[in-house]
């Protein structure tokens, strides 16, 4: 590794010695002692990629002076990121991955000079020896391996691969958004990460993505398809938008200016749409009725913008034709567009818009723009709503026609949930198929953890049926912190009735009719996690997903989806799992706890 530092004679000799020996004894000296005092002047150092990894030694939850961090790869900016380091030795590392750069110079710029002796390049990541098993680390959801994950943005399935992708706004060091994060799966369930994306000098927020099958950006070639990605950027000088293209199958990705000048494409577009206001969380979607794409942004005044295109490269606005209604209750995004065939017949083929956290719309889309089921424009009053979703983003092209859907759990006002020796925060859902079917209420949304859940199965409880008369009947011998709970219960004549799991209660009240997850179940109106659910033939089918941070409840075959997310569940004695009644019996007809593996059992 060549390292090489701006600063004086002496102090450059001293560190590169430090550095030396640092190679010596490898990740041990990331907490070696530093008199602080050595921490007060910040240079610029540089470093030959010669590895995989660059590993920044960090503080964790530091609540002193924070140093502002500018990064350079052959002079070019990479990112301007606050930071907080530890002189007396790191807390946790924040290792990025730089293979596409290898080769290349990078050069740090702002970090204090105590601290740019415990910088490493290595060919693993450098964490604590518990990655994976931290107290709060989800074992059934995915996390990356620290930094603060935020909303899912990007999704598609890439079938020359047959690879899963997808990205979330992401800060590998904890903070607010500063690049994408990616990452890759052959089945849904065990993920690879990818190096991040930075856009350096504008923070990148919620965008789309997808797969380039029709080629009509030109760019096809070797078997492989482009990966387009649509960025959106914060006042941004040239557009708010940006064209991000991989043309290797997700390994790389550039700029669309580059890719322009390498390729000699002038025709290529810098931005679909070029407007000086300020715009956020653009959607695309195909629309097989229009034969066009279509794009809706939402502006800053909560607006949404639409416009179609047939080529990539030229866009028209579509005049007072807003793909969904304006947010009208709490914050709310453009929600992805998808074509749906009802009860899985393609002769009755619907339109469905997941808008923000509130619900959805079923219609169809027309090139005036969406239409609700009475071939009128929508409005409020088509909303079905969910109040659930924390900005839900599907799989584009997906494999075998599933509509398969992510999400956000901590969009809930939960807060945050504390950090264990690494510096991270979950926030993915269970992926989870979409179905449209209909109901005495017309074409709803039904919702199910994936087939592939299946493959984590470890040990099998069939625990039989029971009474529990106005009390509590704790679920025996079962040891661990992730399960999937499969139960049928007739509330019989208690008040209400439900699961206590580790705290969190999923709570059915029999006089309000609503199911409830760690919300109060009584009130007869919908909350954030309360919502009507019609008894199934006098029954509530539950099926319960739970893991480490996190419960996500599937209520009759998938008719209602309640997640809750960032909860302290940490793993405890048998016994935290109870069925409770209140004022009366029910009757658990049937009870089934499964064990689920951890997806990670293989990267430990």
């Amino acid at each position: 590794m060549e390292f090489i530092i701006n600063t004086s004679k002496i102090m450059k000799a001293s560190l590169l010695a430090f550095v030396a020996l640092s190679s010596l004894f490898g990740q041990e000296l990331l907490a070696n002692s530093v008199n602080p005092a050595e921490s007060i002047q910040a240079t610029s150092h540089s470093f030959v990629l010669d590895k995989r990894y660059l590993c920044l030694p960090l503080a964790r939850n530091e609540k002193g002076k924070e140093s502002k961090v500018r990064a350079e790869i052959d002079g070019i900016d990479y990112f301007i990121e606050p930071m907080h380091f530890k002189a007396t030795g790191a807390q946790w590392c924040a290792s990025l991955d730089m293979s596409q750069y290898q080769g290349q110079t990078l050069t740090l710029h702002g970090v204090p000079e105590a601290v740019a002796s415990r910088i490493r390049l290595s060919d693993t990541p450098l964490n604590h020896p518990k990655l994976y098993r931290e107290a709060n680390r989800p074992q059934v959801h995915f996390s990356f391996r620290h930094g603060a994950l935020g909303d899912p943005t990007a999704k598609f399935y890439y079938a020359p691969k047959d690879e899963w992708h997808m990205f979330f706004i992401y800060n590998p060091f904890r903070g607010k958004e500063v690049s994408w994060g990616h990452g890759v799966s052959k089945d849904l369930i065990h993920w690879e990460e990818r190096p991040c994306y930075f856009e350096s000098g504008s923070p990148v927020f919620n965008g789309t993505g997808f797969v380039d099958t029709r080629n009509d950006l030109g760019l096809n070639r070797d078997g492989q398809q482009a990966i387009v990605l649509l960025q959106p950027h914060m006042d941004r000088k040239g557009g708010p938008f940006s064209y991000v293209i991989s043309v290797d199958g997700g390994e790389t990705f550039k700029t669309v200016d580059a890719i322009r000048k390498e390729m000699n494409r002038p025709d290529l577009p810098t931005n679909p749409v070029i407007e000086s206001s300020r715009h956020d969380a653009p959607r695309i979607y195909w629309s097989e009725a229009c034969q066009r794409y279509v794009l809706h942004i939402k502006h800053r005044r909560r607006i949404v913008h639409q416009y179609l295109s047939k080529d990539l490269k030229t866009w028209q606005q579509i005049e007072n034709a807003p793909a969904i209604p304006e947010s009208f209750t709490h914050e709310g995004d453009p929600g992805e567009m998808v074509d749906m065939n009802l009860d899985g017949d393609p002769e009755k083929s619907y339109t469905v818009v997941m808008y923000g956290l509130h619900g959805y719309i079923v219609g169809n889309y027309r090139e005036p723009g969406m239409l609700n089921l009475k071939g009128e424009p929508i409005s409020k009053d088509d909303m079905i709503f969910t109040y659930h979703f924390g900005y839900p983003t599907i799989w584009h092209n997906p494999k075998d026609g599933r509509i398969i859907m992510g999400q956000n759990l901590g969009n809930n006002g939960r807060g945050g949930i504390p950090n264990y020796g690494i510096d991270y925060r979950p926030d993915a859902s269970f992926p989870v198929e979409l179905t449209l079917r209909s109901t005495d209420q017309g074409p709803s949304l039904f919702f199910n953890p994936i087939e592939e859940l299946k493959t984590l199965y470890g040990k099998r409880h069939q625990l039989g049926a029971r009474d529990v008369t106005d009390g509590i009947s704790p679920i025996q011998g079962l040891r661990g912190r992730c399960f999937r709970i499969l139960t049928s219960i007739d509330p019989g004549d208690a008040g209400a009735c439900g699961l206590d799991i580790c705290g969190a209660k999923v709570t059915y009240n029999t006089s309000s009719g609503m199911l409830a997850v760690g919300e109060d179940a009584a009130p007869t109106e919908p909350g954030l996690k309360r919502r009507p659910l019609p008894l199934d033939e006098g029954r509530i089918q539950l099926d319960i997903l739970v893991d480490t941070t996190s419960v996500e409840v599937f209520a009759n075959n998938g008719y209602l989806h309640i997640p809750l997310g960032r909860q302290p569940l940490y793993e405890k004695p048998e016994g935290d799992i109870k069925f409770f009644a209140d004022g009366g019996t029910i009757k658990v007809e049937s009870l089934e706890v499964i064990e689920l593996n951890s997806i990670w059992r293989e990267k430990r």
